[in-house]
């Protein structure tokens, strides 16, 4: 993970009904160019996958837990190596199958 940058807000401390709302106001204006840090003490993967529908998937990030502190690095998606932009939204693998009138139906996995 890269060195997180100076604006840096921890929403560690807020109470559960304000970490979403706290966390898209520190990310709700971020441009090109731009990354913000946010500390929690919670895993966020949950989190940056809201953040990523409310802004229109223009987000990546990054996130790297140590003794029960998390940090996440957000950036716009277009500055963002091709391997993150991936790794942020997952699919494994996708399977086929045959339904009893010839059908063919897939299935993603997250």
């Amino acid at each position: 993970m890269k060195e997180l940058p100076p604006e840096i807000v921890d929403i560690a401390a807020e109470t559960p009904n304000r970490v979403q709302g706290a966390a898209f106001c520190a990310v709700r204006d971020l441009r090109s160019g731009e990354s913000v840090g946010l500390l929690t003490g919670w895993q966020p993967s949950l989190l940056m996958r809201g953040l990523g529908l409310q802004i229109g998937h223009k987000l990546a990030w990054s996130i790297v837990g140590k003794g029960g502190r998390w940090q996440t690095l957000i950036q716009h998606r277009a500055d963002a190596p091709l391997a993150d932009v991936a790794r942020s939204a997952p699919v494994r693998a996708s399977a086929s199958r045959q339904c009893a009138r010839g059908c063919t139906a897939f299935t993603r996995y997250r």
